[in-house]
């Protein structure tokens, strides 16, 4: 096969890897190219002919890989509807099963240590407005990923678990007695206003920062894998 063959598969590598195609099936995919190309070649076909139009053959890859999941069929429903409801789901589903873990199962067994039942309850209280985003942000990357699709819609789908994590507030608040009996308590509210207003009213831009910053993260891990993943397999391929 021509070098010119070569350096078009070598761009169509790189085209599908940004637009977010998994490297193996990329280095799947352009290896059938390069054989079916090389075949070709060997029965005197035009080099021309054994790729197509470039950008059309980088359309036809994209589509059909990402038709393979529901996400992909339909991404603005998944990552532009789905996205806010998921969120909620999330969210109220991890307030409810910590609160009733921390409430009926554990402070059974701490009767007599204070301390001990403060502790668990400022865990709950740090883990209803932390560990949410985390798997929300997180399980949005993975869909996105595994559908092949640009990182664009993961971040769109990313803004309702941010706003969730900015308006979440939370406070604790003990009664001074001598069995330390206290309450939990969850809201939305605007950041400064309102009475939650903790670590001087920066608690929650942190908690929004939290989905932002996996976010970012996972970009970049997955934009280092793939370069790395893919200057092997361009090795390999010479």
């Amino acid at each position: 096969m021509s070098s010119v063959n070569l350096q078009s598969l070598e761009d169509l590598r790189g085209t599908l890897i940004r637009r977010g195609i998994p490297p193996r099936y990329v280095h799947r995919v352009t290896t059938e190219l390069r054989e079916h190309a090389e075949d070709l070649s060997e029965n005197d076909e035009s080099d021309d002919a054994s790729l197509g139009e470039f950008s059309a053959l980088a359309d036809e890859i994209t589509h059909t890989y990402q038709a393979r999941t529901f996400a992909g069929r339909h991404p603005w429903f998944v990552f532009g509807i789905l996205s806010l409801p998921f969120t909620i789901i999330t969210y109220v589903a991890w307030l409810f099963v910590s609160v009733v873990t921390a409430t009926f199962e554990i402070q059974p067994l701490l009767k007599g240590h204070d301390f001990a039942k403060a502790f668990v309850m400022i865990v709950t209280q740090v883990s209803v407005t932390v560990v949410p985003s985390i798997l929300c942000t997180w399980a949005i990357c993975r869909v996105a990923r595994r559908a092949g699709l640009h990182w664009k819609r993961v971040m769109l789908a990313c803004v309702p678990v941010m706003l969730m994590a900015l308006h979440l507030v939370s406070g604790i608040h003990f009664e001074p007695t001598a069995e330390m009996h206290g309450s939990i308590h969850f809201g939305l509210c605007l950041p400064w206003i309102g009475n939650y207003v903790n670590l001087f009213g920066w608690q929650q831009p942190v908690q929004a920062a939290i989905p932002v910053l996996i976010l970012v993260g996972m970009m970049a891990r997955e934009s280092r894998r793939s370069l790395e993943l893919e200057h092997f397999q361009s090795q390999c391929a010479v």
